[in-house]
Parts: structure tokens; C-alpha cells; sequence
């Protein structure tokens, strides 16, 4: 159903699904094989919203810390962490980062 709410309008959606009911149901005023315009909001804001990892940052930073060291060891083991608290992030040096660091270093002094 997100799927269809995602290329389709909402209205239009309900309206196909109102249309398809049989003339009994409609009489009757029980549309329960309809769903409601407030259902198929709901439908489509939860497939369209994106999950946080967490509402404590530093429980974001530490997640974050530790995709980033994967993705460094995939590449060259052994990286360098920096924390910090104020401003508050996360930086990851490898190898390379360091070695080029180093280069620039020695060529601008």
C-alpha cells in the first residue's frame, strides 16, 4: 500500500478504493474494505519517514564511530579515533590520511 501512495495521490487512491465497494456496503455505510483518508495519511507519513538511530547523541556518535572504523579496517587496518566533546564529533584517521598529512606537512613547512 506504501508503494502506491508513494506514486499515486491520496485521493485518488481512496477513491479507487471507495469505488470498488459494492452497492450494499455503500447503502449500508460499513466501509470496512475501504480504508479511511486518515489511515492512508498514516500509511504513507510512516513510509516516508526517516528513522533516527537513537534521540541520545552521543549514542548516535558511537554508532556512527563504529561505521566508519568498519569501513577503515575494510581498507587498511589500524586507524587513528578522535572524540570530541565541544564542538562534538567523531573523526577517523587511517594510514593514508596520516602519511599524506605527514607529506604536506613536511612540504609547506
Amino acid at each position: 500500500m506504501s508503494k502506491v501512495l508513494d506514486s499515486k495521490l491520496l485521493r485518488k487512491v481512496h477513491l479507487q478504493h471507495t469505488s470498488s465497494l459494492s452497492s450494499d456496503e455503500v447503502s449500508s455505510g460499513c466501509r470496512d474494505g475501504c480504508p479511511s483518508k486518515d489511515v492512508l495519511k498514516k500509511i504513507r507519513q510512516e513510509a516516508r519517514s526517516v528513522p533516527t538511530p537513537s534521540h541520545n547523541e552521543w549514542e548516535v556518535l558511537a554508532e556512527i564511530r563504529n561505521q566508519q572504523q568498519q569501513a577503515c579496517d575494510k581498507v587498511v587496518k589500524g586507524t587513528l579515533q578522535l572524540v570530541t566533546k565541544h564542538p562534538k564529533g567523531v573523526a577517523l584517521f587511517n594510514e593514508i590520511l596520516i602519511r599524506i598529512f605527514h607529506e604536506r606537512a613536511k612540504h609547506d613547512l
